[in-house]
């Protein structure tokens, strides 16, 4: 592109854009984009009579009003998604038809492809094997501590839902999934355990899953709950997530606004994709301490 000019040493064969913009115009407008020939050139004079002048002052943006934040709906089943979509919805977690009472499981191959046959927007695929544990039955009472047959299956579904050949990463297309396990912790005399992140588990899943993103779920309201999120959130970047979900605590997410608000000072690096019992009174609270920063999603 030639800079910035009055008509000067232009040859008979050279045409000349007969809209120029003036630099006040064009701090405002950028230039057409045009495939680039050996007989096409465009030139901007520096004043033209005919054109109105316009102040090169951006108007003031506006404080008081925060960022829009796209909507995440959760929802169960590809006939549910779709009306969720027709309503505005920005994003879908996808969940395994009639799988509430168990929080959510691992949709079939099946729904996600009926889905992104009818919709256009991203959609996130739960990856869960199972519901929550029975606490009165033996072995593991944790929701998120998976064994090893487990892992296997979520790693299993990950790579069959990729195979639909549906999803799309540059769309925004991605997993959502969270291992945790217990690391003992303490002196020889008192010991205690401790739920942490389960790295391997995480970076295996990671691994399968891409190229696509992968959101770590509602596991981290645990680290939220005892105030540990700030050492946790680095753990998921080095791992590789894209984003996390959370409520802040166990719960409702009105019930922990400060702290999503602290939440929402101190992250830089992921997403912050707020869960739990979301509505339009409480998202107003969020909105008045985080405006500031990048959106997030609910």
């Amino acid at each position: 592109m030639a800079p910035f000019g009055p008509y000067n040493n232009i040859s008979s064969t050279e045409k000349v854009d007969p809209f120029p913009l003036t630099p006040s115009l064009a701090s405002f407008t950028t230039a057409r984009h045009v495939t680039p020939s050996s007989s096409t050139i465009w030139r901007y004079p520096h004043t033209h009579t005919n054109q109105p002048k316009i102040s090169s002052k951006m108007p003031p943006q506006p404080t008081k009003f925060p960022k829009p934040i796209p909507l995440e709906v959760t929802v169960y089943g590809p006939h549910n998604a779709i009306k969720a979509a027709s309503f505005g919805a920005k994003r879908l977690l996808l969940c395994r038809k009639d799988s509430s009472s168990e929080g959510g499981l691992t949709p079939k191959v099946e729904e996600l492809k009926y889905l992104k046959n009818k919709v256009h927007i991203p959609v996130s695929c739960v990856i869960r094997p199972r519901g929550a544990p029975n606490p009165d039955l033996p072995g593991e009472s944790h929701d998120y501590i998976y064994s090893q047959n487990e892992l296997a299956q979520m790693s299993q579904d990950i790579h069959e839902l990729k195979e639909t050949g549906v999803m799309n990463p540059i769309r925004g297309d991605s997993f959502v999934f969270g291992c945790v396990k217990r690391r003992l912790e303490g002196s020889n005399s008192v010991t205690h355990d401790r739920i942490v992140v389960d790295r391997n588990y995480c970076h295996f899943l990671i691994q399968e899953a891409k190229p696509f993103g992968c959101i770590f779920n509602r596991a981290f309201d645990e680290f939220a709950e005892r105030e540990d999120w700030d050492n946790v959130i680095p753990k998921l970047v080095t791992l590789g997530f894209s984003g996390f979900m959370t409520a802040g605590g166990p719960g409702d997410f009105d019930d922990h606004i400060d702290r999503l608000g602290a939440m929402c000072h101190h992250i830089r690096h992921i997403q912050l994709i707020v869960a739990g019992g979301v509505f339009c009174p409480g998202i107003k609270k969020l909105r008045q301490r985080a405006h500031d920063y990048n959106a997030h999603s609910i």
